[in-house]
């Protein structure tokens, strides 16, 4: 019953006393615990409002400015277009979110546009992050590097935990005090140094990034979806990028959601209910669930982008 846990934990309690009609007298203790976490509740249910009004670009005009202002200032080398700065906006007000926009919408730019503002918080704050992980295909290190570069103008303190990088060496960076402006490990990296990466998580206040993240779709107990969700309790700011969450069907999103936040229930369905919502298109349940999950994802789509259409031209011969 730790910290990290205790809302899991009191969640399946509540709803397992109520489906079989089971009375209980609790502690003092317990009714502390009670009483702090149905308040959680409700502010969550709150939090939940107020993202997703800036999810529709309904927003406080002075916390927007600022934050716009606080970007000029810190993302020195890459000016948003409104719908990335509302994505970043978004972002930073509910630090777990979801983006899944279709490719070229500037998915990790929005994401440096979060971070910016996120790391140059007061210390005081609940939001502050120090630290950038990013869980992705080795393919995407480079674009992660170079985009750094055209966002903030510097090259950036690089350290790659998978590929060239001997796992004593990535131990040792995980173990100590430094801190490179990215972190970067791939999927199949996860699996050797997961509990190191826990440590490394817990020390610091990371903004944990899944770039591609319907890799973690497999509910079958997965050994790299299983790693992600396990290590996803220890950030400070969650992050899913993928412009593919659903591949296969409903089902795919249930490790993603359960991903930016661990411990609510923010799809309210069970694994085998968002199974047979797949198979049947027309199942009423379906508004439901989108419902639920709005106020955590934004997408920007091909239409968002005002891309000239395609033009069909003859064959040269």
């Amino acid at each position: 019953f730790e910290e990290e846990t205790k809302e899991e934990y009191l969640t399946k309690l509540k709803r397992y006393f109520d489906k079989n009609n089971i009375s209980s007298i609790k502690s003092k203790r317990i009714c502390d615990e009670l009483e702090e976490y149905f308040s959680e509740e409700e502010k969550f249910e709150v939090f939940s409002e107020q993202a997703y009004k800036i999810r529709n670009n309904i927003c406080d005009v002075q916390e927007f400015d600022y934050f716009t202002k606080m970007l000029d200032k810190y993302l020195v080398n890459r000016k948003l277009y409104p719908l990335q700065l509302l994505s970043a906006y978004h972002l930073s007000f509910s630090q777990n979110s979801c983006n899944f926009s279709v490719p070229g919408a500037g998915k990790t730019s929005i994401v440096y546009g979060a971070y910016s503002y996120l790391s140059n918080l007061d210390d005081t704050s609940s939001k502050k992050v120090n630290a950038l992980v990013i869980v992705g295909p080795l393919s995407s290190f480079g674009p992660w590097e170079n985009e750094f570069f055209e966002c903030f103008g510097r090259k950036p303190s690089v350290m790659r935990l998978s590929g060239g990088t001997n796992k004593n060496e990535r131990i040792r960076y995980l173990k100590s005090s430094r801190i490179a402006d990215i972190t970067l490990i791939s999927y199949q990296g996860l699996l050797s140094i997961k509990d190191e990466l826990a440590f490394f998580m817990r020390q610091n206040k990371v903004m944990l990034v899944l770039d591609e993240a319907h890799k973690i779709k497999n509910t079958d107990d997965g050994r790299i979806a299983t790693s992600a969700l396990e290590i996803a309790k220890y950030a400070k700011s969650r992050v899913a990028l993928t412009g593919t969450p659903a591949p296969n069907g409903y089902e795919d999103l249930y490790n993603i959601f359960k991903f930016i936040w661990p411990q609510k229930n923010v799809m309210k369905f069970r694994l085998h209910q968002l199974k047979d919502m797949s198979k049947n298109k027309n199942d009423v349940r379906v508004n439901t669930l989108i419902s639920n999950i709005e106020p955590f994802y934004i997408r920007i789509g091909k239409r968002d982008l005002k891309l000239p259409e395609a033009k069909e031209l003859d064959p040269i011969i």
